[in-house]
C-alpha cells in the first residue's frame, strides 16, 4: 500500500507542492479521478449538497472559549 502512495507523489509518501499534494500525480492518481466522476456521474446527478449547518457549532462555542 505504501508504494501505491508513493507513486501518487513521484516515488515519495510526502508531496508539500501546493495543488498537488491532495491529488497526486500519474496513472493511479487518473485511475482514482475517473472512479470518483463516475461516481459522481452515477448517483450524484440532479442532487447537491445540503448547506452546512454551523447553528450548534456557535452554540457549543462560546462555553469552551470562557476556559481559556
Amino acid at each position: 500500500m505504501i508504494h501505491k502512495i508513493a507513486a501518487l507523489h513521484g516515488g515519495q509518501t510526502n508531496d508539500s507542492r501546493f495543488g498537488v499534494r491532495m491529488k497526486g500525480e500519474g496513472s493511479y492518481a487518473e485511475i482514482i479521478a475517473d472512479q470518483m466522476a463516475l461516481a459522481r456521474r452515477r448517483f450524484l446527478v440532479g442532487r447537491s449538497v445540503p448547506k452546512f449547518n454551523t447553528d450548534l457549532y456557535y452554540q457549543m462555542k462560546d462555553p469552551q472559549l470562557r476556559l481559556f
